[in-house]
């Protein structure tokens, strides 16, 4: 390769670095996380029964998931973790929102916490 062609080469780099640099000094920061909608839905309540489990022992895991205007939500999936024991996951609401699972209890006393999720709605944990 030429000399000449060398230095054309090395020009076209510098000015191609050059450029996106201003580019990103005009874009801003990037943030790594995306803008998403408000919530549509809400849980409306999260009920255990029984509130106590014996160790290995089963709890039913209720959950009621409604519209900004309190309406049932049908069809929505609810995504359930605990720390400790199992529980049965994911499941959908029915046609009053509602979406029952079963919760088994770690052998040993522990105090658990349940969080259900789903799409386009404020998680909701239970102690």
């Amino acid at each position: 390769m030429s000399r000449r062609k060398k230095r054309i080469l090395a020009l076209g780099i510098l000015f191609v670095a050059f450029a996106c640099l201003q580019c990103a000094e005009k874009e801003g920061s990037v943030s790594p996380y995306i803008e998403t909608e408000p919530p549509q839905y809400r849980i409306q309540y999260v009920d255990v029964w029984p509130v106590r489990v014996d160790p290995g022992g089963y709890a039913d895991v209720e959950v009621r998931v409604v519209d900004l205007e309190d309406e049932p939500v049908e069809g929505h999936v609810m995504v359930f973790s605990v720390e400790y024991g199992a529980i049965v996951s994911p499941d959908t609401t029915d046609e009053n929102g509602i979406v029952t699972v079963k919760y088994t209890a770690p052998y040993g006393t522990v105090q658990e916490k349940i969080t259900a999720r789903g799409t386009s709605l404020v998680p909701k944990e239970v102690f």
